[in-house]
């Protein structure tokens, strides 16, 4: 059990660290565009103001989105605390907690390395228990315990219930997509062969390794959203800002 938590505190370490520069990124941003609105647009609005010809379509979304953010910006702060405090509260219904936690797996780049800790933990557990001499229902049980992905745990526990109707863990994993086809072969492999206990170690290994994979080339993938998300902004705000003169001078050149 102590491995298994250095393992998993380690995992999260690697995983802020991934995600560090991105948060970075974002976070600098947003408080850029927040600027921008708030205090320099605001000036050029005024330029603008005089203008006789029709503004370009950018140049008028974002007098629009300034606008809106002068006077409904206050309402940023205690509308993410209302977000967050309503998602708590809605996570105590269980098909709310279940569609959540399904959502939460399909995250593009991190929802399948949620899943991935999620199996390595169940299967590095359930290894270590059965080893242990504890009954392989019981042991099923507790390692369903240990998930808290709702939508995780209740295959884990449709598990548990096949194997006590006498399946077999593999033939039970059958119709559970929460456990890939690579992880029932191998599980599959292990019962034949009458090696279950080792076959679940390398089943966390391998996904343990896919885990520090997906980690690893997190930040990889993550930085060319970011670059194109901060060259749209940019292009953006040049636009806004940059036409309405630009069609001055053509307008006083002709």
């Amino acid at each position: 059990m102590g491995d298994l938590h250095e393992k998993e505190m380690e995992i999260q370490r690697n995983i802020r660290s991934a995600l560090f520069y991105p948060g970075l990124v974002v976070g600098e941003l947003g408080l850029a565009i927040g600027v921008i609105l708030k205090f320099v647009f605001p000036r050029f609005v005024q330029i603008f103001a005089g203008f006789s010809a029709d503004l370009p379509a950018p140049t008028v979304a974002l007098i629009r989105l300034s606008n809106a953010f002068d006077r409904y910006g206050w309402l940023l702060p205690p509308l993410v605390v209302a977000v967050f405090t309503g998602y708590r509260l809605a996570r105590r219904r269980p098909l709310f907690a279940l569609a959540a936690d399904r959502i939460k797996l399909r995250i593009p780049l991190m929802g399948p390395v949620f899943q991935k800790i999620h199996l390595s933990r169940f299967s590095h557990l359930l290894a270590n228990l059965t080893a242990a001499g504890i009954p392989l229902v019981a042991a099923l049980r507790l390692g369903a315990d240990t998930l808290d992905n709702c939508w995780l745990r209740r295959d884990a526990v449709a598990l548990r219930e096949g194997v006590e109707q006498g399946k077999s863990i593999a033939i039970a994993m059958t119709d559970l997509a929460a456990f890939p086809p690579v992880c029932r072969e191998m599980i599959a492999v292990g019962e034949e062969s009458g090696r279950l206990v080792e076959t679940l170690r390398r089943v966390s290994e391998y996904y343990d390794r896919q885990v520090d994979f997906a980690i690893k080339n997190l930040t990889v993938a993550i930085e060319p959203i970011l670059l194109l998300v901060l060259g749209v902004v940019v292009l953006f705000v040049a636009l806004a800002v940059f036409l309405p003169m630009w069609n001055l001078m053509g307008a006083i050149k002709g």
